[in-house]
C-alpha cells in the first residue's frame, strides 16, 4: 500500500516535521508514505488517477489510533 500526503503548506513546525519521519520509519515495511507540497491548485487534482483518496480535516469526525488503523486494514484488505 502507498500513501501520499498533499498538504497546501510546509510543515513549519520542527515536532510536527520529526513526528511525520518517525511513522514514515515505523511504517516503512507495510506501506510507503509520501509526502508532497501542492502549491497551486485544488489538492484533489494532485491525488493519482485511480487512487482512494481521504482528506484529514480539523473540523472533521474525530478517530483515535485504533479506529484509524482499523479503517487502513479495512483498505488494505480491499485492494
Amino acid at each position: 500500500m502507498k500513501i501520499l500526503v498533499l498538504s497546501p503548506a510546509r510543515l513549519r513546525e520542527p515536532s510536527l516535521h520529526e513526528r511525520f519521519q518517525y511513522y514514515q520509519k515505523l511504517l516503512r515495511k507495510r506501506m510507503s508514505i509520501e509526502s508532497r507540497l501542492v502549491k497551486t491548485g485544488p489538492l484533489y487534482s494532485a491525488v493519482p488517477k485511480g487512487w482512494y483518496s481521504v482528506a484529514l480535516d480539523e473540523g472533521g469526525r474525530t478517530v483515535n489510533s485504533i479506529q484509524l488503523a482499523r479503517w487502513l486494514e479495512k483498505r488494505i484488505a480491499s485492494g
